[in-house]
């Protein structure tokens, strides 16, 4: 197997965009979006539980120098990396999501009282499963396992301290932080238990070190210590102070942190388990991080896009960059289920959020990692149940409804996409769930338009449910959804875009134009000419000074699967032009080197997916063959090796074979490629 983890970078995209001068025609798009990335370099699993990276409290991860952006320029809140401590749980490319985690902050210090100062950053490194940061008093590193993540500190005097500040909840101000309440218990000399209440979820912490003592509790300004020092201490506030334990560890320490949803117990259970030395459960995490990755094996090739001779280095940089970033969510919390009833089954967390994974992540998930993909399709069947509705975002909040009015039954999309792709799951009881969602949306049903958007969310799903009810042989369900599958006409205008007398959530009427949802019947009532011309005009090929109606350029999840409305209109050339472009324009190496927020890996894989030649469509069975980037893929699959080969050295697919079998209309089913074998794509100009 080869390591693939030395090409993957956790700061990827972590900062203020940074890309090279765009390629026709994406030097015509237009960005709306934030301009950062906002991955997480935190050291993490494959989907892990735990991530823990270094805190300042910079926008939206808690780590960089960024405050809260959602378009045009990014304010700065440092103007270097700073470094305040180790904080436990973050998000990893979104925006302005409302809960921001950075739990458990453990902050190195000297003297009495701690002083959580952001302090310089000498140097910062991370890779697949590590991270650390040096400041000029300690370097602070960090790993993770299954059970509870490991710090390892390393001062440079004799007399080194830790504060953990269990009251930590959020980024750099008040406004962007939560109350919370909780109770420390001293447990021995080198252990401390803390119980929280956190964004609404009470999680327990257990923290032991190796080397050292508790040497104080504090409270705000208050410090218990000495003859003083409680064996308890509670807290309950209106805002956000500062509640935690300090331990005496002089020169070096490690620190082990366990949290559980469930009870203290469990997260000392926990604790106990993971006996590994620092050094051990890094190289387990990275091994984790090498099998993960190995999923997708490409050789790159001579020559790849329009950036000349290439760069073998710097294109695995990228792929596997992205690749790595689209395996850090969703979290698998599974015997943590603190929304359920019983916490004890699967559960994964922080689907944050569906319409920005549902169109390229998930279904990337459903075809390599059957297992995640599993528990996923568990938690969707659980919250159901308990719910009575199918979400859209899932984070370790108690809140249910964050940015609610995004999108509208996009579950049901990734519940037939896991079904082709033959993901374990209750498909009888997922299709009852599905009609208990869409029964919350009698405006759909009773053949209006409130929200055009919303309308096409709905029509797409109808049309999933349809298909799925199909395979399970339930026809009287399948032709009733079909039925109301078109009712999604009434969100077009007479011009075959969007309606214009409606609100979008994000961009104009143009981003949510270009969908495959309800493609025949525009072709039939519109005219292929009228839609080429929009098409010609949103993709910069006409009026490129025209930014009102414009792709963005993968910087918005709302529009990034446009680019097969030109394979569906027959204009496969313009398809392969504005997908080398961006690919070419859009992604590049570092910190800047994403479009937009990655948005817990729904930019990433869709870099991903356009990258090997392949595009699938969201609650269809539907793969689109598109320009492979590199010489030769190779995805191992469950089923079997998907191998994908480019012939030639041209922009445009001119022909593609797969098993040796014409493929005329550049097109595959899921179950197709679902067995493995040899797909060829011949090039040319």
């Amino acid at each position: 197997m080869n390591d693939y983890t030395k090409y993957a970078d956790p700061f990827y995209g972590n900062g203020e965009i940074d890309l090279p001068r765009p390629t026709y025609p994406a030097s015509s798009w237009h960005f709306i979006k934030g301009l950062s990335g906002n991955t997480s370099p935190a050291a993490t699993l494959p989907f892990g539980k735990y991530s823990v990276l270094g805190y300042d409290g910079a926008y939206p991860t808690g780590n960089g120098i960024n405050r809260m952006n959602c378009g045009g320029s990014v304010p700065k809140l440092y103007d270097e990396p700073r470094f305040i401590g180790l904080s436990h749980f973050q998000h990893s490319g979104t925006g302005a999501i409302g809960v921001y985690y950075n739990y458990a902050l453990c902050s190195p210090f000297v003297g009495e009282f701690p002083d959580f100062a952001a302090r310089k950053i000498l140097s910062e490194t991370a890779r697949c499963g590590y991270y650390s940061a040096e400041t000029e008093l300690a370097l602070a590193e960090a790993t993770v396992s299954e059970y509870a993540a490991l710090h390892r500190y390393s001062f440079k005097s004799d007399d080194g301290r830790i504060a953990v500040d269990f009251a930590n909840n959020g980024l750099y101000e008040n406004r962007l932080r939560e109350p919370v309440s909780g109770n420390i218990h001293i447990l021995s000399e080198r252990e401390l238990l803390c119980e929280m209440l956190l964004s609404g979820v009470t999680l327990w912490f257990d923290v032991v070190c190796d080397s050292g003592s508790v040497g104080g509790l504090f409270y705000g300004d208050k410090l218990y210590g000495g003859d003083n020092l409680p064996r308890d201490l509670s807290l309950s506030e209106p805002e956000y102070t500062r509640f935690g334990g300090i331990f005496d560890v002089g020169r070096c320490c490690t620190l082990r942190v366990a949290v559980s949803a469930v009870s203290g117990e469990q997260a000392r259970r926990m604790n106990a388990v993971e006996t590994r030395d620092f050094d051990e459960v890094a190289a387990a995490a990275e091994a984790k991080w090498r099998d993960a990755l190995a999923k997708i094996e490409i050789d790159v090739g001579d020559s790849v896009g329009d950036v000349g001779r290439t760069d073998v280095e710097r294109e695995l940089t990228i792929f596997y960059s992205n690749l790595y970033h689209t395996l850090v969510k969703p979290c698998d919390l599974s015997g943590e289920g603190f929304l359920f009833d019983n916490p004890a089954g699967e559960c994964v967390v922080d689907i944050a959020t569906m319409w920005d994974i549902y169109k390229t992540q998930l279904p990337l998930l459903f075809t390599l990692y059957p297992d995640i993909s599993r528990k996923f399709m568990s938690t969707l069947t659980r919250f159901g149940e308990k719910y009575g509705y199918l979400p859209h975002c899932i984070l370790l909040s108690g809140n249910l409804g964050i940015e609610t009015k995004q999108a509208r039954m996009l579950a049901e999309y990734s519940i037939y996409d896991a079904y082709l792709r033959g993901i374990d799951a209750d498909y009888e009881k997922l299709l009852e769930l599905c009609a208990s969602d869409a029964a919350r949306y009698a405006d759909y049903t009773d053949g209006g338009c409130r929200f055009a958007s919303h309308t096409l969310d709905m029509s797409g799903a109808y049309a999933a449910m349809s298909a799925l009810a199909g395979r399970l042989g339930k026809s009287g369900l399948r032709d009733e959804y079909s039925r109301l599958a078109g009712l999604g006409v009434t969100a077009f205008d007479p011009d075959g875009m969007m309606r214009a007398d409606s609100d979008y959530y994000e961009g104009t009427r143009y981003n949510y134009s270009f969908r495959s949802t309800l493609y025949g019947y525009r072709l039939n009532r519109f005219g292929r000419e009228r839609l080429e011309r929009e098409a010609l005009r949103f993709f910069g090929f006409d009026a490129p000074d025209d930014f009102v109606s414009r792709f963005e350029g993968y910087n918005n999840e709302t529009d990034m699967e446009a680019p097969i409305f030109l394979h569906e209109l027959g204009r496969r050339d313009l398809m392969c032009d504005v997908i080398r472009s961006g690919l070419d324009s859009m992604f590049t190496l570092g910190r800047g080197g994403l479009p937009g927020n990655n948005d817990s890996g729904g930019l990433s894989s869709c870099y991903i997916w356009n990258a090997v030649g392949l595009f699938p469509i969201s609650g269809q069975d539907r793969m689109v063959i598109v320009p492979p980037r590199f010489r030769r893929t190779a995805l191992h699959m469950p089923g079997g090796e998907l191998t994908i080969v480019r012939h030639g050295g041209g922009r445009h697919t001119r022909a593609a074979r797969f098993n040796g079998r014409a493929v005329a209309d550049f097109e595959l089913t899921v179950g197709e490629l679902l067995g493995g074998g040899l797909l060829e794509v011949e090039m040319g100009e």
